[in-house]
């Protein structure tokens, strides 16, 4: 416990809070009450509901919280779960929930399928963090073209197809191989000069990633410096605001129905920066690395640290995109 003021504060798993009292034995009993309710909570003892589970969720994950989409999702599913406790959420009960809302499919890959696989994965984030519950989710199977990757040639022609905000987010994903939702979220404060940084909030192994930018990446950074719209926080728009998952894949998918270029969807080009890597004899290591996959023997302890080492592999990328010849690539 400590002070602020007359007022004292404690401290439960790690997060501070206000006993809202400037008794000290009051506030003695009451982080006596909260850590006995933290312990029973862990142990399976008590069983929280979804609000409770969802607000801790959000206080112990404050960036991840204010996240557009993790907003979204608790949105949503606020009325269909509020009130409800953690082990009474079933798979059953959130197919249940997911079937009657949107048309998902156990056996096709539909288009819905990946938007109901996002909601589905909030609630199961919440109900791991709020007990020692592992509800086995049903997850639907993805759209094809998830897996999909470009040829030189089929990017030239999707990117002749693509509005300058929407060419600049995708050029810069196929340049670094980030994830959606890291493109999508990119901010000035990310950037340092020629690498990145991203947050370990936002990966998937709770560890700050440095990505070191080639050139092409770097170009798309400066002309969206230059740009006369341009954000505060983000580093990409759709026309001076910030991307949303459902607006970039509404105009992707038309601008690949332009192109031709069929089952195509954004992680794509996630693919394609891989591919096009692993053409070029870059070991799985190295492109593990270079697109934030986990792996079990390269780990970053700064993220600053092998950047540089790393770089001659990610200026591949530029090589191909500039090369004069098309290139035919064996996935």
């Amino acid at each position: 416990m400590y002070k602020r003021g007359d007022v004292w504060y404690i401290s439960i798993g790690g997060v501070r809070q206000s006993a809202r009292t400037t008794d000290r034995e009051r506030a003695k009993a009451l982080e006596h009450k909260l850590n006995a309710e933290a312990w029973a909570r862990r142990n399976g003892l008590i069983v929280p509901t979804w609000d409770q589970a969802c607000l801790s969720w959000m206080d112990d994950n404050p960036v991840l919280a204010r996240i557009y989409l993790n907003l979204k999702h608790s949105k949503w599913w606020k009325p269909h779960l509020t009130g409800k406790r953690l082990d009474a959420i079933t798979p059953k009960l959130v197919h249940a929930i997911v079937s009657q809302h949107f048309k998902v499919s156990l056996t096709e890959p539909i288009g819905p399928n990946s938007t109901v696989n996002a909601y589905v994965g909030f609630v199961g984030r919440v109900v791991r963090h709020g007990s020692n519950l592992n509800p086995k989710l049903t997850y639907y199977p993805k759209p094809r073209g998830r897996d999909r990757w470009l040829t030189v040639e089929e990017w030239r022609t999707l990117a002749g197809a693509m509005k300058p905000d929407l060419q600049d987010i995708s050029l810069f994903a196929l340049a670094t191989g980030l994830r959606e939702a890291n493109v999508m979220g990119l901010q000035w404060g990310w950037l340092h000069g020629d690498w990145l940084e991203i947050p370990a909030e936002l990966t998937k192994t709770r560890k700050p990633y440095g990505i070191p930018l080639n050139r092409t990446a770097r170009a798309v950074i400066e002309a969206r410096r230059q740009n006369p719209v341009r954000h505060v926080q983000n580093v990409f728009t759709n026309g001076g605001k910030p991307w949303y998952a459902v607006s970039l894949c509404r105009l992707l998918v038309v601008a690949v129905g332009a192109a031709g270029i069929p089952a195509f969807t954004f992680h794509g080009f996630r693919h394609t920066f891989a591919s096009w890597l692993a053409q070029k004899g870059v070991s799985e290591a190295i492109r593990a690395r270079l697109g934030c996959w986990s792996t079990s023997s390269m780990t970053d302890h700064y993220a600053h640290f092998d950047v540089g080492s790393l770089r001659p592999y990610a200026e591949l990328i530029d090589g191909v995109l500039t090369a004069r010849q098309t290139m035919s690539l064996a996935g």
